[in-house]
């Protein structure tokens, strides 16, 4: 007897050992997991060879969908009579299937598949879309129950069952929500598990809820947008289980390997190959010889062969450190995405597509609505990203910008066509393929796990592929190409006002560009994007042949631009192409003039990335002095800071300056005279054009002025006479300036008084008494003086004419 206990004790204590699987074709195997009444006793299972093959029957085993957690394998149980090592996770999975009256027949990877020959797995991983299509039931196994998971899931199924949405307390909320960032939400195969079975039930701990009422469940729960977002695109799987065959005959796949690899690069695999192996059962073009499932190929290959499938077209070569492929090609940018919703309707995010010109000129945007919708995934649209057709392809990519190059969000996205158009295929005609063409740079990462993801966002081509960047010369071409794209984005963003801000946020941040912040002048229905910079730019995105100095025009266009549009594009070019883009005195001296609001940030844009490269002549300083804008003095500092003493400031410049009639102008003229001392040179024309000066603080300017010179300032009859003429609000307060600073030796003459007597101002009758009571008897009140007092018709003429009357006759 004790022999025979021993017999047994030995053979339990020895290791399983698989057998090889039959040569016949769609062979697996099942476990009848035996029953025991005892919760405690070790689990005891049988395998058995199963042939999927047999449609004309009903398939009564169940699928279980899991994860392995921890890949040690602590557990062990008893196969077949001997110890199999399995993961703490599927152990007491089995613990709460296993019956205490029946036994259960179930298909567990684990255990049905060979963990240890990578040439079995290859063979049974092909054969996984037709098991769990197949099976009675998927069992979801999310864990045990700690951490309150079994109640959240028993929550999820009271919600599923209510017809109508009700308030949820916030404990099991929170609850709920720790329950749905479970690990198998994140796995990489139970998209496929979930997404081909025919009833799926979903179990935690002890507890078991029907799929679609725990999708039911999750609609009324209403989860944060960022946790919907990466559950969605499973619960939509489960939710389809519906209305999926449950007569045996499998549903074709729609979507295809490459946008099911963008959908879920964010998933977690054990093994890298799974990330393109553990979709196949969802792919459309899962048949091609580029997608067979071969485990002895190292990952790079793989990586390689599917890269190569998704972009025929394209060269792809990959770059081990940073697991990404480059992919290189040519085509068009069509659009760009914007007002993207925050909600899922069944598991769809929905956005619109402004459309470019090139768009317009191929003929797509009479064809295509502009609200698309894309299958939710981890890997979120963004405001900005572009849809581009990439030659040879028959459908859109959506791509997002990257400094240097773009990174594919997915290699598809299907538009949504109007209702006259049934066509799908949007291969471009050969008749206008050139124009607009480009070359395309892209970066593909597949097995990008979400904290690499963000840090990864904003690398420069060279960062993330230095040796692909030096062998293929990558550097002014690839610049050239995304600045374009930047700004043919940008100004799409703008000419949206409010709804593009998002988006022109992220292009700018996108493509490195500092400084340029958008505010509430966007949302200013009344602001127009110049026609001018618009047909700029779009003649320079409408070539045949690659143009590098294409954006010359649109940068003069855009530095005079008074708008944020027009900043926004110069800070662009400027930023970008630097040294490849030729900067003109014509283009400094309308940056100089410039009058908006943005003005001397464009100025600050040009000191900084072009240097003692900018042409600034004396007619750039000019302009500068004379310009009337709000900004003008902090374009005038900028360029006295930059260049100091060796700034050309001439007679020309300080006339302009002192002629300036803007309210900010004395400030100018103060720099002028602060940086240059007694360098400058203040003629009796730049005196005479203060005075003349009809601006609001034109009296600060002669102040300064007097300040400055004093004695030595050449107060001539016609600097005089000006003043005398002026019809400004505060030309009483330069007269009376001119008046205390030079007294009895102010040159007063007939001419000078004629011209008093001429002036028309608001103002004119204070300037006559200034000079009256100043000069008494010496003011030369002639006949001819009192003719043109007569025939002046403004609206203080009357008081003039008795003012000089009285004088005479007094």
């Amino acid at each position: 007897m004790s022999s025979t206990r021993e017999q047994v004790a030995n053979i339990i204590n020895s290791p399983f050992i698989y057998s090889l699987l039959p040569p016949e074709p769609n062979i697996t195997r099942m476990i009848r997991l035996l029953p025991n009444r005892d919760n405690g006793a070790p689990i005891q299972c049988e395998l058995f060879n199963y042939n999927l093959s047999q449609s004309d029957e009903e398939h009564l085993y169940e699928a279980l969908s899991y994860v392995w957690g921890s890949q040690d394998r602590s557990r062990s149980i008893i196969l077949d009579g001997y110890m199999l090592p399995v993961t703490e996770n599927l152990h007491t999975a089995l613990l709460h299937l296993r019956s205490k009256q029946l036994e259960r027949i179930l298909w567990i990877d684990g255990i049905s598949i060979n963990q240890d020959d990578d040439g079995e797995k290859s063979k049974q991983i092909p054969l996984m879309r037709m098991i769990y299509a197949q099976a009675r039931r998927v069992v979801v196994w999310l864990g045990d129950g700690k951490e309150y998971g079994d109640k959240a899931l028993k929550v999820l199924g009271s919600l599923g069952r209510k017809r109508k949405s009700e308030p949820i307390n916030e404990r099991d909320r929170e609850q709920c929500e720790k329950l749905l960032q479970r690990d198998w939400f994140r796995r990489i195969w139970v998209l496929q598990e979930v997404g081909v079975a025919q009833y799926i039930s979903i179990m935690c701990g002890s507890v078991q809820v029907n799929g679609h009422i725990f999708c039911e469940g999750l609609d009324n729960l209403k989860p944060s947008s960022a946790l919907m977002a990466k559950i969605s695109p499973v619960s939509f799987l489960i939710k389809e289980a519906l209305f999926r065959s449950h007569d045996g005959h499998l549903s074709d796949p729609t979507l295809s390997i490459g946008e099911l690899v963008s959908m879920y690069r964010n998933h977690n695999a054990t093994k890298q190959h799974d990330k393109v192996y553990a979709l196949l059962g969802l792919s459309a073009d899962s048949d091609s010889a580029a997608l067979v499932p071969d485990y002895k190929l190292p990952w790079h290959e793989v990586f390689r062969q599917v890269t190569q499938h998704v972009f025929p077209r394209c060269s792809v070569e990959i770059c081990y450190g940073s697991e990404t492929a480059i992919v290189k090609g040519k085509g068009w940018i069509l659009g760009y995405i914007y007002s993207i919703s925050d909600s899922f309707k069944d598991s769809q995010q929905t956005f619109r597509v402004v459309f470019n010109q090139i768009c317009q000129r191929l003929g797509y945007h009479d064809r295509w609505e502009a609200e698309w919708s894309l299958q939710a995934s981890g890997e979120l649209l963004q405001d900005g990203d572009i849809v581009c057709l990439l030659e040879g392809q028959s459908q859109p990519s959506i791509l997002r910008l990257c400094v240097d190059y773009y990174t594919v969000v997915t290699p598809v996205v299907k538009p949504k066509q109007q209702a006259q158009n049934t066509e799908d295929n949007v291969t471009v005609g050969e008749s206008c393929s050139a124009h607009g063409l480009c070359d395309i740079i892209l970066g593909w990462k597949v097995s990008q796990s979400e904290d690499k993801a963000e840090s990864t966002n904003l690398l420069r081509l060279v960062e993330i592929a230095p040796n692909y960047y030096k062998k293929h010369c990558i550097d002014e071409r690839s610049l050239n190409h995304t600045t374009s794209a930047m700004i043919d984005a940008a100004m799409q963003s703008l000419q949206l006002g409010v709804s593009g801000k998002r988006a022109l946020d992220n292009v700018i941040s996108e493509g490195r560009v500092k400084g340029v912040h958008t505010d509430s002048r966007l949302s200013q229905s009344d602001v127009k994007v110049s026609q001018g910079l618009i047909t700029a730019i779009n003649t320079a995105l409408w070539q045949e042949h690659e143009n590098p100095y294409a954006w010359k025009k649109v940068l003069a266009l855009a530095v005079q631009d008074t708008q944020l549009h027009g900043y926004s594009i110069a800070s662009i070019l400027l930023q970008r192409l630097r040294e490849m883009i030729l900067v003109s005195e014509e283009v400094a001296k309308a940056a100089a003039a410039n009058q908006g609001a943005y003005a001397h940030r464009i100025m600050g844009q040009l000191l900084e990335h072009h240097g003692d490269r900018l042409p600034v002549s004396e007619e750039v300083v000019k302009a500068a002095a004379a310009n009337q804008g709000a900004y003008a003095h902090r374009i005038m500092e900028q360029l006295l800071e930059y260049h100091g003493d060796r700034l050309p400031v001439s007679e020309e410049v300080v006339k302009a300056a002192v002629a300036n009639e803007n309210i900010y102008a004395f400030k100018i003229m103060g720099q002028l005279l602060e940086h240059h001392g007694d360098r400058l040179l203040v003629s009796e024309e730049m005196v005479k054009a203060a005075a003349a000066n009809q601006g609001a603080y034109a009296y600060r300017i002669m102040g300064q002025l007097l300040e400055y010179r004093g004695d030595r300032l050449p107060v001539s009859e016609e600097v005089v006479k000006a003043a005398a003429a002026n019809q400004g609000v505060y030309a009483p307060e330069i007269m009376e300036q001119l008046l205390k600073y030079h007294g009895d030796r102010l040159p007063v003459s007939e001419e000078m008084l004629k011209a008093a007597a001429a002036n028309k101002g608001a103002y004119a009758h204070r300037i006559m008494e200034q000079l009256l009571e100043h000069h008494g008897d010496r003011l030369p009140v002639s006949e001819e003086v009192i003719r043109v007092a007569a025939a002046n018709q403004g609206g203080y003429a009357p008081e003039i004419m008795e003012q000089l009357l009285e004088h005479k006759w007094k």
